[in-house]
């Protein structure tokens, strides 16, 4: 379930999904969104 709402999330605020997409490729098994984007 967490894969699938990081999917939804960084799909909705428009984020590159592809390093998720390659994490499961990888066999990790949960990937998520997190943070701001932000680095201040």
């Amino acid at each position: 379930m967490v894969t699938l709402n990081g999917l939804l999330y960084c799909t909705a605020l428009g984020f590159d999904t592809d390093v998720v997409m390659q994490a499961l490729e990888l066999g990790v098994t949960g990937v998520s969104l997190s943070g701001t984007g932000s680095d201040k």
